[in-house]
């Protein structure tokens, strides 16, 4: 949540906010027809373009009377309009064009062939206070960029210059944030943070208020050393400084000794960036999923041997984008060689689109953007499922996990590029341990309670907020497992978490109940056989009150990170239903562990109603949030497919359905055919998937 408190405010309207998103709806679909009419314009002009260049005497008969009837110039115009027009630019899938593009080509608008607005508002998180834990209240001062961050985890005040003596109230807020920037939220303040005026003398009156209220103040400063001399007045005022470059850290405590100063290195805001994609990024991805993304066009023009090293590190495959800057459409003659890897200038929402489909990101040493800019960048492409990939001498910052950037020499990036493409597996296992120590330690989320903890300020626990309930659910009809299934639930390491098991069929339940140890969160019941699945699994859902259900089976591998991995991503999306594509097999038969490529291009996808009747999971994997699939239930007459039936009458109520990262699960396929409810063809299957090695690769690639 984010506000300005301004002095008069317009009341919510709960009607007014379901007609706009109506209308952004109909926008969307709108824009999407426009779409599929450029599409066709283009293959229009495709055929004119292959007409007008054709030398045969009976195909240009017609032009050569048109040309007579309009004038000698008439042709020539023709094809002088056509030349000028963008031939030679990169292929832009239809679901993240820029419609103005070829609507409005005038020679100084802003050159951007990517628009993503569309393709990425299913993926929309919900700020709302209950559901994210935004518990904290902070008066803010800073960059727009760290303020739309920060309000999934707080709610966020903007300091307004015109009414900030009404704002500042004792107790309203924890405590008041600034951000050393050069542009803020506020424009009001202009160059307040690095240039002496009456802005920074009002703002000092705005600390010096607060330290009159007892409201803490707190500067956290998010850029290079270098920029020292402008912020360092701040030293004096505020009372915690805190800086993501020790260097930075180091010459504040030498001129204010005695005042706290303490490293806060870089974050991400996992509701924004993270590897999870739409319907229509899915539909997108494969013309971007082998290529290299270098931002930086400007770096084109001030550094002569850059376009050279560019294209020896990225070939055809590299595309090029200006995320800091603008230029113009008419610019593209500055850099005429590389126009057809250049997607032109792109908006944070772009960015974060393409860092979702591209294989890597390319950085290099030196450029315009400082080398705080390309910290952030960096965290958040590997954030997104990219790979970070450094030619020269940039700081990889105390916020990038080991193994998040490979450096290489230029001569390497194009072998290193062909190797990762041969080897996507090992890629994305090492991009999703990545990914993960990032949730786990690097969020802004972390950053806020660190900025607490040293306030003295007492935050509720977030236990409930970050790891709710989680009520694992097994219906077994082999005993003789139960003991198995028991100790990989006591091995998975989310805190939060109960087993409930029933036994289907006529076992000793008591007997069973003795394998549970005490205080362990495990229940045990038992049901009939003449029950089907779907009533064994409706009764133990009824049965467990807590927020979310997890079904599981008795035979299939689970991972000591799988339970944790999947509830992660409620941080990235809000999802409804989510669960894992069966990418790993092992074959009992062989004892072999097997990978599907085709399943694994369904990880990380969102599912909305009418994007497809079904969403790609296991059954096996099935995590439902319960307020949201109540009203669903499995089917108590089916004896095989229920899982599937279920996910489906989800999707169709509505349900948004996350096909989460493909790590953590293996399906287990025994010799017998006949222990299993899941048929298929098992030879089909092995020509298709590849073999990956025996058990022993079980841990070593399905379990990072």
């Amino acid at each position: 949540m984010i506000t300005t408190e301004k002095p008069m405010q317009e009341p919510y309207d709960e009607d007014h906010a379901h007609t706009l998103e109506r209308l952004e709806r109909e926008l969307a679909a709108t824009r999407g027809e426009l779409r599929q009419a450029l599409v066709a314009v283009e293959q229009a002009q495709l055929q004119t373009s292959m007409l007008l260049s054709s030398t045969s005497w009976r195909i240009t008969a017609p032009l050569r009377a048109l040309k007579v009837l309009g004038g000698k110039g008439a042709l020539r115009a023709k094809r002088d309009d056509y030349a000028a027009s963008p031939t030679n630019r990169p292929n832009v899938p239809a679901p993240l064009r820029n419609l103005t593009m070829d609507i409005d080509p005038k020679p100084n608008a802003t050159y951007r062939l990517v628009d993503a607005r569309d393709a990425m508002q299913p993926l929309s998180k919900s700020r709302d206070a209950d559901e994210n834990g935004a518990q904290r209240r902070i008066l803010f001062l800073g960059s727009t960029e760290l303020a739309g961050e920060l309000t999934y985890d707080a709610a966020l005040t903007i300091l307004d210059r015109g009414s900030w003596r009404e704002l500042l109230q004792p107790t309203k807020f924890d405590y008041l944030l600034v951000e050393p920037a050069w542009r803020l939220v506020d424009p009001a303040w202009g160059y307040c943070m690095v240039h002496p005026g009456q802005e920074q003398a009002e703002l000092i009156e705005v600390l010096d208020r607060c330290r009159a209220l007892s409201l803490p103040t707190v500067a956290w400063a998010r850029d290079d050393a270098d920029v020292y001399e402008g912020i360092a007045w701040l030293g004096a005022h505020a009372d915690r400084i805190y800086a993501i470059d020790q260097t930075l850290v180091d010459r504040y405590r030498a001129d204010h000794p005695g005042r706290p100063v303490s490293l806060l290195p870089l974050a991400i805001q996992p509701a924004l960036h993270n590897p999870v994609r739409s319907y229509a990024l899915f539909e997108s991805a494969p013309e971007f999923a082998d290529k290299v993304l270098y931002d930086g066009w400007y770096d084109l023009l001030s550094q002569p041997e850059q376009p050279a090293l560019l294209r020896d590190a990225g070939g055809d495959a590299l595309r090029i984008c200006e995320s800091e800057w603008e230029f113009g459409r008419a610019r593209l003659r500055d850099a005429d060689t590389m126009q057809s890897r250049i997607l032109g200038c792109v908006e944070p929402i772009d960015k974060n689109a393409l860092g979702k489909l591209f294989s890597a990101e390319l950085f290099y040493e030196g450029g315009h953007r400082s080398e705080a800019r390309k910290r952030q960048a960096m965290l958040r492409a590997a954030a997104c499922g990219s790979q970070v990939l450094v030619v020269g001498n940039t700081n990889r910052g105390a916020e990038l996990p080991e193994g998040a950037v490979k450096w290489l020499a230029n001569e390497q990036v194009a072998d290193y590029l062909q190797s990762a493409r041969n080897h996507p597996l090992n890629v994305a296992g090492l991009s999703h341990t990545v990914r993960r120590k990032l949730m786990q330690e690097h969020t802004y989320r972390h950053r806020l309670n660190h900025i607490a903890e040293d306030l003295g300020i007492q935050t509720r626990d977030e236990t409930a907020t970050l790891s709710p309930r989680v009520s694992m659910i097994l219906v077994t009809k082999r005993p003789e497992r139960l003991a198995g299934c028991l100790e990989r639930f006591r091995n998975d390491l989310y805190p939060n978490k109960e087993l409930f098991v029933v036994m289907h069929g006529e076992y000793d339940v008591v007997a069973a109940r003795k394998l549970i140890g005490e205080r362990e969160s495990i229940q045990i019941y038992g049901m009939r056989a003449q029950h089907s699945l779907g009533e064994c699994l409706n009764f133990a859902i009824r049965e467990t009150e807590s927020p979310y259900w997890c079904k599981v089976d008795d035979d299939d591998l689970y991972g000591p990170s799988y339970l944790e991995d999947i509830m992660l991503a409620r941080q990235m999306v809000d999802f409804d239903l989510a669960g894992k594509p069966p990418v790993f097999t092992f074959m009992q038969q062989d004892s072999k562990l097997y990978w599907d490529p085709r399943w694994f291009l369904h990880a990380n996808i969102l599912y909305s109603e009418g994007d497809s009747r079904s969403a790609f999971i296991a059954g096996a994997t099935i995590l439902a949030k319960r307020s949201a699939v109540e009203d669903v239930q499995f089917s108590a007459r089916r004896r095989a497919g229920a899982d599937s039936q279920f996910i489906e009458e989800c999707l169709c109520s509505g349900a948004r359905v996350l096909s989460a990262d493909p790590f953590g699960f293996v399906r287990y396929r025994a010799g017998n055919d006949g222990a299993h409810t899941w048929r298929m063809d098992e030879k089909a299957f092995i020509r298709s998937a590849k073999s990956l090695s025996g058990a022993h690769a079980i841990e070593k690639l399905a379990f990072v």
